[in-house]
């Protein structure tokens, strides 16, 4: 892959991007190419330049060779509400450009066809990536809507299953109504994705749970409180947890009797520092 770094962000080019511009420029598609290229550099620059804005430290860009991705180190510390920003953020440039290249053409600036193409390139980039499949942008906001109503480990398996599924139906249906072996080959390596995702998950996962531990001030969050029992996990308490929000568990026994309160900081504690799979009986012991 090649690598190059502008303004400290690392610019990655996958290595079959440039076998794509090899075979455009034999086939005569060189500036087709170079514009699909200009466009989805815009698009991702959209993102930068959103993450810088919430405050986000952007690592790199990577093109691919379906698009390309702005890639981002925040652990799941982001709030939902900046996470949807930075996903449209893209889309957006693509409208925008959308209507300064229907200006050129109403104004003759541009010829019909390249016109056209320049609209088009933009309208299918910026349909595509609003898709709710992860890793497109409409998946990153997929996943950031749900992370406001359930915890943060669920709604990343919610969203990764929803992601697959969809994934699964387009390859379906391109299969079974109109072959589109480049919307097949997409849908593939999204899938790919996927998979990498669902396997780097547990990764993610802790470093959320880290971020939570080492939080300041917590007295700011909103209270969200969880009913468990004592035979709940610790594992199984700390997927609970939500993003932007500071829990209270009320554990209860089977006849709904409330025989403990505990504060997320009591049970991260416990799971990073006993055996995860204690049960909650056993930390009311101890304590």
């Amino acid at each position: 892959m090649s690598r190059f770094q502008i303004a400290g962000i690392r610019l990655k080019i996958h290595p079959f991007f440039w076998l794509i511009a090899i075979a455009a420029a034999a086939t005569g598609q060189f500036m087709a190419l170079i514009t699909l290229f200009a466009i989805v550099i815009m698009h991702e620059l959209g993102h930068v330049f959103a993450a810088l804005a919430v405050g986000w430290r952007v690592t790199s860009i990577e093109l691919l060779p379906f698009g390309g991705v702005a890639k981002v180190d925040e652990g799941g510390s982001t709030k939902a509400a900046d996470e949807v920003i930075v996903a449209l953020a893209g889309p957006f440039v693509n409208v925008v450009m959308i209507v300064i290249g229907y200006g050129f053409w109403r104004f003759g600036i541009w010829g019909d066809a390249w016109s056209e193409f320049f609209l088009t390139g933009n309208a299918l980039i910026a349909g595509f990536n609003l898709l709710p499949i992860w890793p497109l942008d409409g998946g990153k906001v997929l996943q950031a809507m749900l992370s406001k109503f359930i915890s943060f480990y669920y709604a990343a398996q919610y969203s990764l299953y929803w992601s697959s599924s969809c994934l699964v139906v387009l390859i379906a249906v391109s299969f079974l109504f109109s072959f589109q072996w480049n919307l097949i080959i997409i849908c593939v390596y999204l899938l790919f994705e996927n998979r990498m995702a669902w396997k780097q998950g547990q990764y993610q996962f802790i470093r959320f749970l880290l971020m939570k531990r080492d939080l300041q001030k917590k007295d700011t969050l909103p209270i969200v409180t969880r009913t468990i029992t004592p035979d709940t996990s610790l594992s199984g308490a700390v997927k609970l947890l939500k993003k932007e929000a500071f829990h209270r568990f009320y554990v209860n026994d089977l006849r709904s009797n409330r025989i403990a309160v505990l504060c997320e900081d009591r049970i991260l504690s416990f799971f990073f520092e006993k055996n995860p799979n204690k049960t909650i009986s056993e930390i009311i012991t101890v304590g």
